[in-house]
C-alpha cells in the first residue's frame, strides 16, 4: 500500500471519529427526561426503528432503510431531544442487528453522523413551527416535517460525500445518484411517519407498534431488487449461451458482476491450459487494468483467490483484506479493501474465478454477492463449452499428419489477411513451397517415411518463417505460407527455409533421410494480385514455372512470365496437378466429399527412352495425353501426375464407374500403336489402380491417399488389356 492510500485511509478513520464524536456528545447533551411510565414506550420506539434499520432497502448502489419513519414521528410527538437519542441507538442496534458488516470506526461514524443530521432536521423542525406544539392539522407541521427531512438528507450527504473525498472516492456523478435514490427514500417515509403520528395521539403503543408493517415495504423492495438483478444474470447468460469466444464471455461477466455489486473492480480469472497459473482475461473497468498483473497469479504464490478455487467450497468474502493473511499483493500495487471471490467450476473442474474488489471494507452485501455466485456458476460452464468448441474447432483447422493448419483455414487467414492489409495500407506476401522429388521417399523408403519427411519439415518451417507467419499444409507435399510483409523480407524467409531444408536430416526406422531440398514461389500484395484468389493462384504458378521448372531447389518471386503457364501441362497439354489441386478445392466448397480415382502408370515407358530416345517418349507421352482425352467424358479431370504418371479425378461416382472409365481409358491406350521411327511401331500397355473414397475429409486427405495408390502401384498392379 502505497503512502498516498495510507494517508487516505488514516484521515478517513479520524474523520470518522470526530464525527462520532460528535454525534454522540450532541445526543448527550440533549438527552431528555423521560416519564419513568413512557420508559416501555421508549424501548419499544427504539426497538421497532432498530428493526426498521436491520432490514435493508436497496436504494440502486447502496442501501437504505425506513428507519427515519420512527425519529420523524418521534420528532413531531415527544419533541427534537427524543428523536436525536432514538435514531442513535437504533443506528447503532440496528447495525449489530443487520447482517451487513463495517468497521468499528465506520459504525460508530453511522450513528455519529445520524444524530447530528437528526440534531439539524429537530432544529430546522422548530424553526418552522416556531417551537410551539401545533395540531396535526395545522400546516406548519407537515411544512416544517418536510423541511426537517430534507435537511436531515442534506446533512447526511454532505457527511458521507467528505468522507468519500477523503478516501479519494468522491464523484459528482454517483453522489448525485445517491442523492436522488436517498430522495426517494425520504418522501416514501413521510406519509408513513404521518400515519404513525395520527395513530399514536390516541393510541402511543399502537402508533409504535403499526410502524412494523412498514418492513413490508422494505422487504417488498429488497425481493424486487433480487429478482431484477436474478433475471439480469439470466438475460446475460442466456445471451452469451451461444457464445464460444472466451474474451466476450468474461468481458460480460465482468461487467455483470460490477453492475450487480458495485464493486470498483471486477476481475474474471480464468486457468492456463497447465492450470498452474490463473490469467486476468478481462477487467472490468479497464482502467482498474493497471493495478493488476498481466502474468498472472501463480499456484505457487498462493494467495487467498488460489485457495478459494482449490477448495471448491462456494463463494468467500473478505471484508477487510488487512485482516486476512491469506491475500496477496504485488508491493506496488494498490491494496483493495474488500474482496469477494466466487469459483468457477464446470463438471469438477476449476476454470477460474469471479473477484470483485472494493477500495473500503465490508463493502459488499451477501444479498448481492449471491447473485454473482449464480453467474459465476453459469459462467464456468459456458467457458468450458466454449473451450471445448474452440478445441474441435482447432481439431478441424489443423492437419493430422503435420500438426500444421489445414487447406480450409488458409483460404479463411489468407482471405482475413488481405483485407486486413488492404486496410492498413500494408504489404502482404504469400508462399507455396513444395518438396521436390517428394516421390523418391514413398517409393524409396515407403509411405510411412514421406509422412515423417513432411512433419519434421513442419517443424522447419513453423521455426523459420516468423512469429506472425501462418503455415499450413496446402495438399500433398505442399506447404502455404502467408508473411505480413513485402516481397524481399518475404524472399528473406524463404531463403532462410531452402538452405535449412537443404541441411536437415530426418531420422526414420533407423534411416538418415537427407538431401532434401524444397521449391518455393512467392506473389505479395497489391503489388501482384489485388484479392486472395489471384495472390494464391500467381504464387502457385511461379512455385511451378519459376522454381519447379527452372531446376528445382530455388525462391521464385511471381513475374508476367509464369501467368499464363500454370493451368496446362506444357508437354502434354493436359491439366497440370497444380490446376488440378485448384479444381478439387473449389468442388470441395460446394459440397463433394465422394471421389473416385484411377491412377495410371505407362508399363516399361523406360524402355522407350532407353531404347528410342527422350524426344521418342515425348512424342508417345504426347499421343498417350491425347488418347486419355478421348476417354474421357466432361466431368472427369485428367492431368499429368509426374513423368509417365496420370491421374484421373470423378467427382460424386462409385466403384462400378471408375471400373468402366479405367477400362475404357487402358483398352484405347494398349490398342494404340506407337511410331518410334522409321517403320517401328510398338503397343504399350498401362497398369491401373482404381480407387473410390466415400469418407475423404479435405483435399489434402484426398491427395494423401492418391499419393500412396501412386507409391505402391507396383505392388498392386490390375492389368487391363
Amino acid at each position: 500500500m502505497t503512502n498516498l492510500e495510507w494517508n487516505r485511509v488514516y484521515k478517513a478513520i479520524v474523520y470518522e471519529l470526530v464525527v462520532a464524536v460528535a454525534g454522540f456528545a450532541i445526543a448527550v447533551a440533549s438527552l431528555p427526561s423521560i416519564d419513568r411510565h413512557r420508559v416501555p414506550l421508549a424501548v419499544l420506539l427504539v426497538l421497532v426503528a432498530s428493526f426498521l434499520e436491520a432490514i435493508p432497502v436497496p436504494l440502486g448502489k447502496a442501501f437504505g432503510s425506513l428507519m427515519l419513519v420512527v425519529p420523524l414521528g418521534v420528532l413531531v410527538l415527544y419533541g427534537g431531544p427524543a428523536a436525536v437519542n432514538l435514531i442513535l441507538c437504533a443506528e447503532l442496534i440496528g447495525q449489530l442487528l443487520s447482517r451487513r458488516r463495517t468497521m468499528w470506526s465506520t459504525w460508530a461514524f453511522n450513528g455519529g453522523q445520524y444524530a447530528i443530521s437528526a440534531w439539524v432536521m429537530w432544529r430546522v423542525y422548530a424553526w418552522v413551527t416556531g417551537g410551539q406544539n401545533l395540531m396535526m392539522t395545522d400546516v406548519r407541521v407537515l411544512v416544517g416535517a418536510v423541511a426537517g427531512v430534507v435537511a436531515f438528507l442534506l446533512v447526511n450527504h454532505l457527511f458521507v460525500n467528505i468522507l468519500q473525498a477523503l478516501r479519494g472516492k468522491f464523484s459528482v456523478s454517483e453522489m448525485l445518484e445517491l442523492l436522488w435514490h436517498d430522495g426517494f427514500n425520504v418522501m416514501l417515509c413521510l406519509p408513513l411517519a404521518f400515519i404513525m403520528v395520527v395513530v399514536s395521539l390516541p393510541f402511543p403503543y399502537l402508533g409504535a407498534l403499526i410502524t412494523l408493517p412498514i418492513a413490508l415495504v422494505g422487504q417488498t423492495l429488497r425481493v424486487y431488487r433480487q429478482v431484477a438483478e436474478l433475471q439480469h444474470v439470466h438475460r446475460v447468460t442466456a445471451r452469451l449461451a451461444s457464445e464460444f469466444d472466451i474474451d466476450r464471455i468474461c468481458q460480460e461477466a465482468a461487467e455483470t458482476a460490477c453492475a450487480i455489486t458495485y464493486a470498483d473492480a471486477a476481475v474474471v480469472w480464468i486457468m492456463n491450459p497447465d492450470g498452474d497459473t490463473l490469467i486476468p482475461n478481462a477487467i472490468h473497468p479497464l482502467s482498474e487494468a493497471e493495478r493488476f498483473t498481466m502474468s498472472g497469479l501463480r499456484r505457487e504464490g498462493g494467495g487467498v483467490i488460489w485457495h478459494v478455487t482449490q477448495q471448491g467450497s462456494g463463494w468467500v468474502y473478505i471484508p477487510n483484506t488487512l485482516k486476512d493473511p491469506r491475500v496477496r499483493f504485488r508491493p506496488e500495487g494498490t491494496l483493495y479493501r474488500s474482496m469477494a471471490i466466487f469459483p468457477m467450476n464446470a463438471h469438477g473442474q476449476v476454470q477460474g474465478a469471479i473477484v470483485c474488489y472494493g477500495e473500503r471494507p465490508y463493502q459488499f452485501g451477501r444479498d448481492r454477492a449471491q447473485h454473482v455466485e449464480t453467474l459465476a456458476a453459469q459462467v464456468g460452464v459456458l467457458l468450458e463449452n466454449a473451450k471445448l468448441y474452440q478445441s474441435l474447432q482447432e481439431q478441424s483447422w489443423r492437419d493430422a499428419a503435420t500438426g500444421l493448419y489445414n487447406y480450409r483455414y488458409f483460404y479463411q487467414a489468407l482471405e482475413q489477411h488481405v483485407r486486413e492489409a488492404r486496410a492498413a495500407g500494408r504489404a502482404l506476401s504469400v508462399a507455396i513451397v513444395d518438396v521436390d522429388h517428394f516421390k523418391k521417399f514413398n517409393d524409396t523408403y515407403g509411405h510411412l517415411a514421406g509422412d515423417q519427411v513432411l512433419r519434421s519439415l513442419a517443424g522447419v518451417l513453423r521455426t523459420l518463417a516468423g512469429p506472425d507467419a501462418v503455415v499450413a499444409r496446402y495438399g500433398g507435399e505442399e506447404f502455404g505460407i502467408i508473411f505480413p510483409v513485402g516481397t524481399e523480407e518475404a524472399l528473406a524467409r524463404l531463403e532462410t527455409i531452402r538452405h535449412a531444408a537443404s541441411r536437415h536430416v530426418v531420422e526414420y526406422d533407423g534411416y538418415h533421410l537427407q538431401g532434401i531440398t524444397v521449391s518455393c514461389g512467392v506473389a505479395t500484395f497489391p503489388n501482384h494480385a489485388e484479392n486472395d484468389r489471384d495472390l494464391l493462384a500467381k504464387a502457385d504458378s511461379t512455385l511451378y514455372w519459376g522454381a519447379k521448372q527452372r531446376g528445382r531447389n530455388r525462391v521464385a518471386v511471381y513475374g508476367p512470365e509464369y501467368e499464363a503457364q500454370l493451368f496446362v501441362d506444357e508437354l502434354t497439354g493436359l491439366y497440370t496437378y497444380h490446376f488440378v489441386t485448384i479444381r478439387v478445392r473449389e468442388d470441395f466448397q460446394r459440397g463433394f466429399r465422394t471421389w473416385g480415382a484411377v491412377c495410371l502408370d505407362l508399363d516399361n515407358f523406360s524402355f522407350v527412352n532407353s531404347a528410342f530416345g527422350f524426344e521418342v517418349g515425348d512424342r508417345v507421352l504426347k499421343e498417350t495425353a491425347l488418347l486419355m482425352k478421348e476417354a474421357l467424358r466432361r466431368d472427369e479431370i485428367a492431368c499429368r501426375y509426374g513423368g509417365d504418371e496420370f491421374l484421373v479425378l470423378i467427382p460424386n461416382t462409385g466403384p462400378t464407374e471408375i471400373g468402366h472409365v479405367a477400362e475404357r481409358i487402358a483398352r484405347i491406350i494398349s490398342n494404340h500403336r506407337f511410331e518410334c521411327g522409321g517403320s517401328v511401331m510398338i503397343n504399350l500397355r498401362a497398369r491401373v489402380i482404381t480407387a473410390c473414397y466415400d469418407d475423404v475429409e479435405d483435399v489434402t486427405d484426398l491427395f494423401d491417399r492418391v499419393g500412396a495408390v501412386f507409391a505402391n502401384l507396383n505392388q498392386h498392379v490390375t492389368e487391363m488389356a
